[in-house]
């Protein structure tokens, strides 16, 4: 008996480490992607692009209370999907710059939303402590929200990872990395003076 909980424990201690070397060299790689440009692995492994001047791709996630959201909610409008993380330091460090240009631009028919790639009390626990006040919606999707991130042209899983969608559903912009605010409001212009 003592033998065997010897041997089970073993085996709990290597899946658990297994796990956690495996999330080190994920996040050390994706703290190695932190860029304000577009990232190339290399040669051999470019990273997905989403098809520009395709119609979005429609997804259903759920919202900080629970409630499944689905994309096609906010037809008609420019959409800015952020994807982000709370453990992502540039994700981070891009929310104020999005609250505050949607609120802005707020008369424009321009509608931000977030997708967290957490559970939803890790994003809760992370909007309590630091008392951050996003005025758009965040969908929560932990793993859900990773084929969804794919399915935008987003295959090795950078983040921050950010995509325009015209009013009419077509994907006209996307971004690996931080976005700089000019580059983006220069997009949203770009685009809204092209729907006008």
């Amino acid at each position: 008996m003592g033998n065997r909980q010897s041997n089970v424990l073993i085996l709990a201690l290597v899946i658990l480490g297994s796990s956690v070397l495996g999330y080190n060299m994920w996040y050390k790689k994706q703290l190695a992607l932190d860029t304000n440009n577009p990232v190339v692995l290399n040669e051999e492994t470019l990273i997905a692009k989403p098809q520009i001047g395709n119609h979005r791709p429609d997804f259903t996630l759920k919202d900080m209370i629970g409630l499944p959201r689905s994309l096609n909610e906010w037809d008609n409008k420019i959409i800015v999907l952020n994807f982000w993380a709370t453990w992502c330091r540039p994700c981070l460090q891009e929310i104020p710059m999005f609250t505050d240009i949607q609120r802005q631009t707020s008369d424009k028919n321009i509608q931000f939303i977030g997708i967290a790639v957490d559970d939803r009390a890790t994003v809760e626990t992370f909007l309590e402590r630091t008392g951050m006040d996003i005025n758009y919606p965040i969908l929560v999707g932990n793993d859900d929200a990773i084929p969804v991130a794919v399915e935008y042209g987003n295959e090795t899983g950078v983040l921050p990872y950010t995509v325009i969608i015209d009013a009419q559903g077509i994907i006209r912009y996307y971004h690996f990395g931080s976005i700089d605010r000019v580059e983006l409001e220069t997009e949203l212009r770009r685009i809204t003076n092209k729907t006008a």
